[in-house]
């Protein structure tokens, strides 16, 4: 499953054309960094500590990865200028 969120959905939706500044990308890592962070401690207290997560920086590409292994199921969240995607994998065994 994927899912895109893009900083101009915004605008478009009060029929604007988006002016990204450093400043704006900034906000919108910050605020996606926020979820992903907001969404790991959520399953760290349900699953009493056995979370894995691992985070990247390359370039202007940030990802993070958070996985419970116990379960086989992980998450790749991936922001890169105003977009923000996220990939569910689930081992079936």
């Amino acid at each position: 499953m994927t899912a895109h969120s893009k900083l101009s959905d915004s605008y478009k939706r009060e029929g604007f054309t988006p002016f990204f500044e450093e400043k704006s990308l900034n906000k919108f890592q910050e605020e996606c960094l926020t979820k992903v962070d907001r969404f790991y401690r959520m399953l760290y207290m349900k699953c009493d500590g056995g979370v894995d997560v691992e985070e990247k920086f390359h370039h202007s590409v940030i990802t993070v990865t958070i996985t419970i292994p116990q379960h086989n199921i992980g998450w790749l969240f991936i922001m890169k200028e105003n977009v923000f995607e996220y990939q569910v994998y689930r081992r079936i065994s």
